[in-house]
């Protein structure tokens, strides 16, 4: 954009929900056929009943950047290279 200018918001939300992100320690998994279905890596380790193999993976979120990836790709490059 030539002239960028920030926009204000003017919505009403239901909740305003925060995360203090330096209590997430370990990975947290959203499992396969529901999005709702989302759970720490130990919990799913520490289930019988949940499969331990991973097919596919979705490296991201709504906020995605190409930080992400180049993260991804030192990981992968340490493991693979």
């Amino acid at each position: 954009m030539a002239n960028p200018e920030l926009m204000e918001a003017d919505a009403e939300y239901a909740a305003v929900i925060e995360i203090d992100l330096n209590e997430v320690t370990e990975p947290i998994l959203a499992c396969p056929n529901d999005p709702d279905d989302i759970t720490t890596l130990s919990e799913i380790l520490a289930d019988e009943k949940r499969p331990k193999n991973i097919d596919e993976v979705f490296v991201g979120s709504c906020m995605t950047n190409i930080g992400h990836y180049r993260a991804l790709g030192e990981v992968l490059k340490a493991r693979f290279c």
